[in-house]
């Protein structure tokens, strides 16, 4: 939505990325039950390593993105900071 230069308000904005976080965390915890488990997931190690590593990775990228666009000193200098 942004792409197209619709405003979207902060709230919202900081709850989708909030949501995100929350996914990747989720998968986190599914994967490691996964790999614990793994009697009872017919999953190859070797995917649940991949997975892991991908929701590690958007887990970092997004936290790093909630981080710079509404709390870090980008958010503070364009006065959108509390």
């Amino acid at each position: 939505m942004q792409a197209l230069r619709w405003r979207i308000p902060r709230p919202v904005a900081m709850l989708i990325t909030g949501l995100q976080l929350a996914q990747m965390c989720v998968g986190l915890v599914l994967n490691i039950y996964s790999l614990k488990n793994n009697d009872y997931c017919q999953v190859q190690p070797e995917h649940i390593h991949l997975a892991l590593g991908m929701y590690a990775t958007y887990f970092a990228l997004f936290a790093q993105f909630f981080w710079r666009a509404y709390r870090g000193q980008g958010a503070m200098k364009e006065g959108k900071g509390e």
